[in-house]
C-alpha cells in the first residue's frame, strides 16, 4: 500500500521537485501546504503517514515547532529539510524522537528516497 505523505514547503519549485519525486515512486503526496495553518488543515484533513518539513517556514515560521505540534495530534514520521547545513539549525530538528532525517536542500533524489524507504 502506498504512503501518504504531507509536504510542507513554502519554496513552490522545491514542494513540485518533492511532489513530483515521491509520486513516480509510489508514494501518494495528499497535498503541499505553505505555512502552518493549511499544513493543519490538511494533517487533520487525511491519514499522513510520512512528512516531508521544511525547517523555516515563511513570514520565519519554525517548521520544528510544527511537527511537534503535528505529532501531539498523531504521532508521525518526520523528515526535515533546510537550505542551512550549520548543526544549530540541524541539531535540534535531529534530536525530536520522530525526526527521520535532516535533508539538506536542494535535496537529491536519493537522499530523499533512501529517508522516506527507511521508515516501516
Amino acid at each position: 500500500m502506498a504512503k501518504n505523505v504531507l509536504i510542507v514547503e513554502d519554496e513552490f519549485i522545491i514542494a513540485r521537485v518533492l511532489d513530483m519525486q515521491l509520486s513516480r515512486h509510489g508514494f501518494n503526496v495528499l497535498g503541499i501546504a505553505d505555512d502552518k495553518e493549511s499544513a493543519r488543515k490538511l494533517f487533520k484533513k487525511y491519514d499522513v503517514d510520512i512528512i516531508i518539513m521544511d525547517i523555516l517556514l515563511k513570514n520565519r515560521e519554525d517548521g520544528r515547532e510544527l511537527a511537534v505540534e503535528l505529532n501531539k495530534i498523531k504521532e508521525t514520521p518526520v523528515i526535515f529539510a533546510t537550505g542551512n547545513s550549520d548543526a544549530g539549525t540541524r541539531g535540534p530538528a535531529e534530536e525530536l524522537p520522530f525526526c527521520v532525517a535532516v535533508l539538506i536542500k536542494p535535496v537529491s533524489k536519493e537522499a530523499l528516497l533512501n529517508a522516506v524507504n527507511s521508515i516501516p
